[in-house]
């Protein structure tokens, strides 16, 4: 009985979802029999079209559909519609579908729920005193050249972007759209064919009128006809939305549309170049330039500068030194290059003679011989000539050796110096400038000896050896060295640190202090080597009576612990480690705490170090929430005025005046010792704030 039960149910079940699937195919059968389409509101009327917010029946989404604003557009919307729907790019507005209905076309994108680029920007702008380069901005550029370089690669050209053109979703995407102007690369007719323009604030000005682009944000071939649109007049525009997420305006503004257009002809900006940063100024100088030829060739060049600015790398549109090199060089030889020809010139005209004299010989016999000797003097004074400029051009070629080599070493200190990355672009410069001063003069031990530096820098031991070896006895380490780990990879920091250890008694710090900059700053090893590399340095640079350096370092935390060790001067090698919380109590640092001065740090503890006024000042604007200064030489806190400060330890400092630190809204607790409560009440510090110990911060 139960078992027929079951059979019964069974059955009920299935004759239900077979009439709910009936029914489902059925209203899926209705709208498909009905007009796919239901526009719903009005979102924007432009020069061209309509464009409304429409319901997809049949899928039951929301999206953007588009129709020409009279028949005399469609030609436009029709190839407008064409272009688009061969895009397929993730940062390109998606087409949809197109078709016909009424009579008339459309076309339909995805509807995207955010603001355009213009609107955000104006949004930030509101509260912003000074031009500013926002990251998210930087990487949404990055987004739109990568579209408009898809575009370029499939031969269209957009000709009309600009900041209200790109829409930035409330999910992080960035998309390219309006493509009404856009052309296939060599359309040289429709490139210059009346297109509808959107009426266009200016000023206090509005014109209604057809032009090929935007005023403001056009190239200058877009201003007059007949000339031909090619892919930097795209760069243009992006250089001008580049100008615009930088300074909030657009790059060239007047009342009038044509006052607009015949400043970008003259290439007359409305911006100064002091407010774009330093390392994007001839960036967007070549982007904006007035002649397309000197433009970026292509979207991706200027992508790729952009990214160098990113990384903190030079661009490929500032002037490189290599140039002022080799314009000094001609500089210092114009004399040389003239007593050159003039040897020459003495030379050639004093065997014009001796030869015409030799003919006048076979007509005078008798005055032969006393005309031979003549010209055998004269020749002898050409020669003595050509022997002095020779001289002259060997003791130039030393100097221009030692020219060679004194440029290879700045490149090579710049590493040194630069603190803040390690460029390995610098090196290979490096390499190539002493080898040309090898060329000139292969036999100066300093330039080998730079040679063999670099070339162990650049992992070509076998030629450090050899270069080593030309510098003479001095670099015998450097040689026994490279030949024990010549057959090793000195990229692994385990092997590389062990390396350096051997090196230490050469005495040659410069090249080990490369080796660890290069090191810490090379992103591509992980963290866990790069933090052993980091203790081995500071234990070879911090020798002393111990045998280890306590260190104890907190990847979860960013903590890092190396109280209580007396010989620790030296802390270079930590510069590049996001820390948050430091402990160098009990060492003996004092001008290396420079090194700190980029670090998020939120608790500091410095008792008993070479802690000073002056070094103070690199802990200003940090957000530096507890900081212990006992047994500190610190008299003026003035550096840690506006430090959002939970807890500070000044015992046993020469601080008197603590009125920098007693308007912190946040400040709980202030050691001290007995003596400096009277000067902390002064100062407007409140006794309940006040932590008392009388040991005096020993």
């Amino acid at each position: 009985m139960a078992e027929h039960e079951l059979s019964r149910q069974a059955l009920i079940q299935a004759f239900q979802d077979a009439a709910e699937h009936f029914s489902e195919v059925r209203s899926l059968e209705r709208k498909l029999s009905e007009p796919r389409y239901e526009d719903q509101d009005l979102l924007g009327e432009g020069g061209a079209k309509l464009v409304y917010l429409t319901l997809d029946r049949v899928t039951g989404r929301r999206l953007v559909r588009a129709y020409p604003k009279n028949k005399e557009l469609e030609d436009d919307f029709l190839r407008e519609a064409t272009l688009h729907a061969h895009l397929e790019h993730p940062n390109i507005v998606p087409f949809y579908d197109m078709g016909l209905e009424d009579g008339r076309p459309f076309f339909c994108m995805k509807r995207i729920q955010g603001d355009t680029l213009q609107r955000d920007v104006q949004k930030h702008r509101q509260n912003l005193n000074q031009p500013a380069v926002r990251n998210d901005l930087l990487d949404a550029f990055i987004k739109v050249c990568d579209a408009v370089s898809y575009a370029h690669a499939h031969e269209v050209l957009h000709l009309d972007l600009k900041p209200s053109n790109i829409q930035l979703s409330s999910y992080g995407e960035v998309l390219v759209g309006d493509w009404g102007l856009a052309r296939l690369s060599g359309d040289e007719v429709a490139g210059d064919g009346a297109v509808p323009l959107i009426e266009q604030s200016t000023g206090q000005f509005t014109r209604h009128g057809y032009l090929s682009g935007t005023p403001g944000f056009m190239a200058p071939e877009q201003c007059k006809k007949g000339t031909r649109k090619t892919a930097q007049t795209d760069v243009y525009a992006l250089g001008a939305i580049l100008v615009y997420i930088i300074t909030g305006k657009q790059p060239i503004s007047a009342k009038t549309n044509d006052d607009v257009m015949a400043a970008t002809l003259a290439g007359e900006w409305s911006f100064s170049l002091d407010a774009i940063p330093e390392g994007l100024r001839a960036v967007v100088s070549k982007a904006l330039e007035v002649d397309c030829s000197n433009r970026y060739v292509s979207v991706q060049d200027l992508r790729n500068d952009i990214n160098a600015y990113r990384a903190g790398y030079l661009t490929s549109a500032e002037d490189y030194s290599s140039r002022r090199l080799l314009q000094s060089l001609y500089r210092r030889n114009k004399a040389v290059v003239r007593i050159v020809a003039s040897a020459l010139a003495v030379l050639l005209s004093m065997t014009a003679v001796f030869i015409y004299h030799l003919r006048l010989s076979e007509r005078a016999a008798q005055d032969a011989k006393g005309e031979a000797v003549n010209e055998q003097h004269n020749t002898q004074k050409a020669l003595d000539l050509l022997k002095q400029a020779q001289a002259e051009k060997e003791q130039q070629g030393e100097v221009f050796a030692n020219d060679y080599l004194e440029e290879s070493i700045s490149y090579y200190q710049a590493n040194e110096r630069g603190r803040y990355f390690y460029s390995r672009r610098y090196d290979k410069k490096a390499y190539q400038m002493v080898n040309k001063a090898l060329e000139l003069n292969p036999d100066d031990p300093e330039a080998w000896a730079l040679k063999g530096r670099l070339a162990m820098l650049t992992n070509r031991l076998g030629v450090a050896i050899q270069a080593f070896q030309r510098a003479g006895e001095k670099y015998s380490i450097h040689s026994e060295v490279c030949e024990k780990y010549r057959s090793k990879d000195i990229q692994d920091p385990r092997v590389l640190s062990a390396m350096l250890w051997q090196l230490l008694p050469s005495n040659d710090l410069r090249l080990v202090h490369d080796f660890m900059y290069k090191t810490i700053y090379d992103r591509s090893l992980p963290k866990e080597d790069v933090i052993y590399f980091i203790e081995e340095s500071l234990n070879m640079r911090n020798l002393g009576p111990k045998p280890r350096l306590h260190f104890e370092y907190d990847t979860g935390k960013q903590a890092l612990d190396m109280s209580d060790n007396k010989q620790l001067q030296f802390i270079f090698m930590i510069k590049n480690l996001p820390l948050r919380e430091v402990n160098f109590s009990n060492t003996s640092i004092g001008h290396d705490f420079y090194h700190l001065d980029r670090m998020p740090l939120v608790k500091v503890n410095v008792a008993h170090t070479g802690m000073n006024n002056r070094l103070l000042s690199y802990f200003t604007g940090r957000p530096i929430r507890e900081l212990i200064l006992t047994g500190c030489n610190v008299s003026d806190l003035s550096a840690l005025r506006d430090l959002p400060l939970v807890k500070i330890d000044v015992r046993g400092t020469k601080v008197t005046d603590f009125s920098p630190i007693a308007a912190s809204p946040e400040l709980r607790e202030v050691w001290c010792h007995e003596g400096q409560k009277e000067n902390l009440l002064r100062s407007g510090i409140s006794v309940e704030k006040l932590v008392i110990h009388d040991d005096g911060g020993q």
